[in-house]
């Protein structure tokens, strides 16, 4: 019986809710949702509630206190594989050795599910209970869910067999292929003997020679998974033929680390298609209407060579493409409420005429950067350094500090979350202090860092104070709550800081593959460089090899000298990253261009910092919002090796 739809949480219905996908951009509207399907025939079930305050109606004594959640998630990241492929099935949970059958997200305290899943054909019927995972926490918490769905067919559990397994079978009961090894300079014809196959995946290993795929695979038809994957050596793949619209039961194709120059127009007729990945191929476009397959959630298109994207794709719920190429097919530019132009000269060296004549005579010194001069006075910044003052115990109000607790103005109050526990404090910046040694802050008035915590930075608060009336400094105990509770017995203690200047130059480490978005102005002259691998390796190895002299050279004058040769938190500087900078990833976030957004603030692992295994926290902003004291949209990234 087909019962009516609800989520209950200790017989109360909360009715189903939704959340942004996490790393959407740009106010994308997509969103997590309540939903139970069948693909690949196993069972996919991810149930969300609204927003909820969990007052002990619903938390049945398994709190000490009422929580605010955004939402409790109740998920199979491992779909479920329904015994005997039938439905009208009840599974027990926790099941399996590893999987409770349930992924429970969302709720105060670490919890699982306990009970069954009844699968119907039509409607998964839920009825069980929260329990903590951990000793001492005791209740739990009744929970009872009904959803419907789309029942398709349900397939029984298969066996993942190697070639050589699967050519000691009947090879009509070969369904899950797996080729992890072997070179082929075609394609393996004793495959096609597989006519029920369901599942191939070529990867490992394997050396794959062959340019096309014979029109005899084609004729797999019940294949719902095709991967390959280029081994050691990139795949030659090269080319997919109109007649992959046989596959109609595909739901995932991927094809990585191949040559794929062109995608057949056919691919869009393939309307069970869920997951698509083409990455690291040659493509320079995709079909017209791709983004428009009914059931497509996922693409990952990155690394490849695109001239032309789709506007299509802008409907698909998850795309994974190189930040560059997004502007093809979305509008990406940043909305400021600044209509001003930004002005480069604040950041660069252009009001630095000292430090960029010393900076090349320093080049011209060394002739093997010669020829990269341009390059390196167009990207070297000033920047600015917080100097610790680690002797100056009684720390004056207002002061620029790191750490302990704000000088906040007399009617604000310290930053808090939900359930009023305290944004972890960083740092306050006077801006008066710091006004003789850059241009871009604010002349006057105070700075502010907070951040939810330093695991994952979900959210960012940065305050400007322009004008109050006095100021009061807010104090920490052991009763403060923070939104980390690492923090509640070990907060900070505040240390003030001095400003000191130096010219700051970029790592070379993976510029090859990033170069262009970080540094638009010389696209075009690092694009030619890597057109010859000894060319870019003499400049990669050179400016490397500068740079390092430069510190050394400078150590003995200490922080006073011209280059930064100490570890200490400043702003508007270079920060080591080993794939995207704290600038990409903002522009990622909320659009624009990485070279629109500057390092307001850099906090290293440094004194009682740690993020991460001694990494950097990052906040950034657009330049636009910095020039008009704009300080609602700041990104903070964590960077750690």
């Amino acid at each position: 019986m087909i019962l009516q739809e609800f989520f209950k949480i200790n017989g109360i219905d909360v009715g189903f809710g939704s959340h942004p996908i996490e790393g959407t951009v740009y106010s994308d509207p997509k969103a997590l949702t309540s939903e139970v399907v069948v693909r690949k025939g196993k069972l996919r079930i991810n149930l969300l509630t609204p927003a909820l305050e969990l007052t002990e109606a619903f938390h049945n004594g398994m709190l000490e206190e009422p929580a605010q959640v955004d939402w409790i998630r109740l998920v199979t990241y491992s779909d479920l594989a329904i015994p005997g492929g039938r439905y009208d099935t009840k599974i027990e949970c926790p099941y399996g050795k590893r999987f409770s059958g349930f992924e429970v997200y969302g709720f105060p305290i670490t919890a699982r599910f306990y009970g069954t899943i009844d699968v119907q054909e039509g409607q998964v019927y839920i009825k069980g209970e929260l329990r903590p995972e951990y000793e001492g926490n005791e209740g739990a918490v009744p929970i009872e869910i009904v959803k419907h769905f789309d029942p398709k067919p349900l397939l029984p559990e298969r066996e993942s067999l190697t070639l050589e397994e699967a050519l000691k079978r009947n090879p009509l009961e070969v369904y899950d292929l797996r080729i992890g090894k072997g070179a082929f300079s075609s394609f393996p014809e004793k495959v096609l003997s597989f006519k029920n196959l369901e599942r191939l995946w070529i990867g490992g290993q394997a050396n794959l020679e062959f340019e096309t795929l014979p029109d005899a695979f084609f004729q797999l038809t019940s294949l719902h998974t095709v991967q390959i994957y280029g081994g050691f050596k990139r795949s030659t793949l090269k080319l997919l033929s109109p007649t992959i619209s046989r596959l109609t039961h595909l739901e995932e194709l991927t094809i990585q680390a191949a040559n794929l120059i062109e995608i057949p127009e056919e691919i869009t007729s393939l309307t069970n298609l869920r997951e698509i990945s083409f990455r690291n191929n040659q493509l320079t476009s995709l079909p017209e209407s791709i983004g428009r397959l009914p059931h497509l959630s996922a693409l990952d298109i990155e690394g490849n060579r695109f001239r032309s994207l789709p506007k299509s794709l802008a409907e698909i719920p998850s795309v994974r493409v190189d930040r560059k190429y997004k502007k093809l097919y979305m509008d990406t530019a940043y909305n400021s409420k600044n209509p001003d132009p930004m002005d480069e000269s604040l950041f660069d060296l252009t009001r630095y005429p000292q430090e960029r004549e010393q900076l090349a005579n320093e080049i011209d010194k060394n002739e093997e950067v010669k020829a990269y001069k341009d390059f390196l006075l167009g990207t070297a910044r000033i920047g600015t350094y917080l100097m610790l003052d680690d002797d100056l115990q009684e720390i004056p109000l207002g002061t620029s500090k790191v750490g302990g607790a704000p000088d906040l103005p007399e009617d604000w109050a310290h930053p808090a979350g939900k359930n009023g526990a305290l944004y972890l404090f960083h740092a306050q910046i006077n801006c008066e202090e710091a006004a003789p040694f850059q241009h871009y802050l604010p002349r006057t008035g105070m700075l502010y860092f907070f951040v939810s915590d330093e695991e994952h930075v979900d959210k960012t608060i940065v305050l400007y104070a322009h004008a109050f009336s006095g100021l009061k400094r807010h104090e920490y105990n052991e009763e403060t709550e923070f939104t980390d509770p690492d923090f509640d017995d070990n907060y900070r203690k505040a240390v003030a800081v001095k400003f000191a200047n130096a010219v700051s130059l970029p790592s070379t480490y993976n510029l090859y593959h990033h170069g262009e978005e970080r540094f638009p102005k010389y696209a075009g002259y690092l694009e030619s460089l890597k057109k010859d691998d000894a060319a870019y390796g003499h400049f990669e190895d050179n400016v490397t090899e500068f740079v390092e002299q430069l510190l050394e050279k400078h150590e003995s004058i200490g922080h006073k000298g011209p280059y930064r040769n100490f570890r200490t938190h400043s702003l508007n500087s270079y920060v080591f990253t080993q794939h995207e900078s704290p600038e990409e990833q903002a522009a990622a976030r909320f659009g624009g261009e990485p070279s629109e957004w500057m390092v307001l603030l850099n906090m290293e692992s440094i004194g009682k910092f740690s993020f991460w295994d001694a990494g950097t926290l990052t906040y950034c902003i657009h330049k636009k919002d910095l020039a008009i004291a704009d300080f609602g949209r700041v990104h903070t990234s964590i960077e750690s090796s």
